[in-house]
């Protein structure tokens, strides 16, 4: 926790004007009209010299991407997104302080209300019984793991960010361990793997090994539900968070180089995020050989 908190010392705000309006204490008129004057200087740098100037910039940008890495500045990503302060959580999410999607059956429910709904339609989709080991991957504030213990399961929770687990651990009432997926190192230990919208992180090249990581610690016969962002390889969305965005190919292609499943489901579905915008959804259900 405290390597943690001096990492984040480190993040320092850019001087100038810039610094300023990112410790917040600019007025927002300054700040609507400083976005107004870098858009319009960006509008003007991509028009400039004709199609000519224009076609090569971008050929030069694609092959920047070509040759450049999938995800750069991860670390200071996961920092950025994951390390907030309770309270922001508090504030920004419903009284589950559910993090991840939340499910609007009629389209008129409350916040509150949709984090119910998602949170039983987790149950349904677990098809776990009661009094099993269940590991959670990625249990943010422990709203999953609060709902799978009142329903008798044995839980272990996890999350990689010392601050979501410590909101945890306030839930729960008891220690929630900090651990990245690829830290995972058991084997035949639980009855079942919950890592609800987390491995959607996880860079594509490291996929195959922390699904591995999940088949090896589940007993035969342990169920393994997840949901990942779909498309057509990994990116970023509009506010800089890296997704791993599979299709169906090349989840099964990951799955199958990570073990031997008796049972693999995926079943596509809609849904949103912190970005506002709506996406293909692929959940995935499987069962150990």
């Amino acid at each position: 926790m405290n390597a943690m908190v001096e990492e984040l010392a480190a993040d320092r705000a850019a001087p100038g004007l810039l610094g300023l309006a990112e410790r917040g204490l600019l007025p927002d008129v300054l700040i609507r009209a400083g976005i107004r004057r870098l858009c319009a200087q960006r509008l003007r740098d991509e028009t400039a010299g004709g199609q000519q100037a224009q076609s090569a910039l971008l050929a030069q940008r694609l092959r920047a991407l070509r040759q450049g890495a999938l995800a750069v500045h991860t670390d200071a990503a996961n920092r950025q997104h994951y390390e907030l302060p309770a309270d922001f959580f508090r504030h920004c999410l419903g009284h589950r302080l559910k993090y991840s999607s939340c499910y609007y059956p009629t389209g008129t429910e409350t916040l509150d209300q949709a984090e119910d709904a998602m949170l039983a339609l987790y149950g349904e989709r677990a098809a776990l019984a009661d009094g099993q080991d269940i590991l959670e991957l990625g249990c943010g504030a422990g709203q999953d793991a609060e709902l799978m213990t009142a329903a008798g399961f044995e839980v272990t929770p996890t999350d990689g960010s010392a601050g979501l687990a410590a909101e945890a651990e306030a839930r729960l009432g008891r220690p929630v361990r900090v651990m990245r997926f690829e830290e995972l190192d058991e084997t035949a230990a639980y009855d079942g793997v919950w890592a609800n919208a987390c491995l959607l992180h996880v860079p594509e090249d490291g996929l195959a090994d922390v699904l591995a990581r999940i088949h090896r610690a589940l007993k035969p016969g342990g169920r393994f539900h997840t949901g990942f962002k779909a498309g057509d390889g990994g990116g970023r969305d509009s506010l800089g968070r890296y997704y791993n965005f599979p299709d169906e190919a090349r989840l099964r292609a990951a799955y199958g180089a990570a073990g031997d499943w008796a049972a693999l489901t995926i079943t596509p579905g809609k849904g949103g995020g912190f970005d506002g915008v709506m996406r293909d959804w692929l959940f995935v259900d499987a069962v150990k050989g």
